[in-house]
């Protein structure tokens, strides 16, 4: 069991991203971190992007984000706005 779980390849709440949160709960991980992406937000004009802004619900990361709540796991999510 690992108490540190980090995911920055999962795109959604289903297969590998529906393992990875289970795993992290059966193993009573203090903390899951998840690297998401601001394309998670519905585009508008604002900058810079408030983290309140709406989000699409059909996304796969947002998705994740809230399988990943719903769980009770300890977990925070990272959004940056570009990866390369």
């Amino acid at each position: 069991p690992y108490d540190y779980v980090w995911d920055n390849a999962s795109k959604g709440a289903a297969g590998a991203g529906k393992a990875v949160i289970d795993c992290a709960k059966e193993w009573n991980s203090k903390l899951l971190t998840y690297v998401s992406s601001a394309g998670i937000y519905q585009p508008n004009d604002v900058f810079p992007m408030p983290e309140t802004t709406p989000t699409k619900e059909s996304a796969g990361q947002v998705q994740y984000e809230n399988y990943a709540i719903e769980s009770g796991l300890p977990f925070v999510s990272f959004r940056p706005q570009y990866i390369y």
